[in-house]
């Protein structure tokens, strides 16, 4: 009888085990230097959790990489356009469900951050968050005055969206602090700085030059910093001495 009633209860408690299963998907990582932990989040701020859904086709899309990037293949400067690199980077059905249907059972509202849907973001309070990843999130103050709320304790997810995602953020990766650097003798000769000779050096290019009339340079701003023409120039004049750095003047093309 005993037995049968042990047997009744493992059978009754096995479901509800099975639906508290966790899976780590990013354990504890260090706080950095120069930042400090100052307590719990405010249990009611808002983040927006962004879930990496792993992308399909990365080999394809290296390959790819390869054959339009080296001016003696057939393929050279027939670069991909972005609906291309999109379809075949793809997520899984599989996964882009697991991820949202996790996040709606929690009220959550999930949606598409890119058009392949290997992003998806949903804005939550943060005691959502926690009990959604099982972590605790902290606030962090830099020695800059910069804050962030994070979880540096590392955070978990069901097995079947742990399976789905490369990683949830914001958690436990902090970012590094920008300082701006005087110039120095060492930024001025190019030491340890993306030179176009020392970019040639470390990819092996050699003396080869991109001549498909296609190619095209996308130029960011995450610093704060926008293109100039003079910049440009003055760049050019630094650092290509007895290398060709552009081809004229350059044309502009979206903001």
């Amino acid at each position: 009888m005993a037995q049968t009633l042990l047997l009744l209860g493992l059978l009754t408690l096995g479901p509800c085990l099975a639906s508290d299963a966790r899976t780590t998907v990013e354990l504890e990582a260090p706080v950095p230097v120069g930042w400090s932990t100052f307590g719990q989040a405010s249990r009611e701020q808002l983040l927006e959790l962004s879930f990496a859904v792993k992308q399909r086709g990365l080999y394809e899309l290296h390959e790819a990489l390869m054959r339009v990037s080296s001016p003696d293949s057939p393929d050279y400067g027939r670069h991909l356009s972005n609906e291309e690199v999109n379809a075949m980077t793809a997520p899984e059905a599989d996964h882009i469900e697991a991820v949202t249907s996790f996040l709606r059972a929690h009220g959550a509202d999930p949606h598409p951050a890119t058009p392949n849907s290997d992003v998806i973001v949903a804005t939550v309070p943060v005691h959502l968050a926690e009990q959604m990843l099982s972590t605790s999130y902290v606030k962090l103050v830099h020695s800059s005055g910069a804050e962030l709320t994070r979880a540096p304790s590392g955070y978990s997810l069901p097995p079947n969206v742990a399976a789905a995602v490369d990683f949830v953020a914001p958690t436990v990766h902090v970012p590094g602090v920008h300082h701006p650097k005087p110039e120095n003798s060492s930024i001025a000769a190019g030491l340890g700085f993306n030179t176009p000779k020392n970019l040639r050096s470390l990819y092996n290019v050699g003396d080869a030059e991109g001549k498909a009339s296609a190619n095209k340079m996308a130029v960011t701003a995450f610093l704060e910093q926008g293109y100039g023409e003079g910049s440009l120039k003055r760049f050019w004049s630094r650092f290509c001495g007895g290398i060709t750095c552009g081809k004229g003047e350059p044309k502009l093309v979206g903001e």
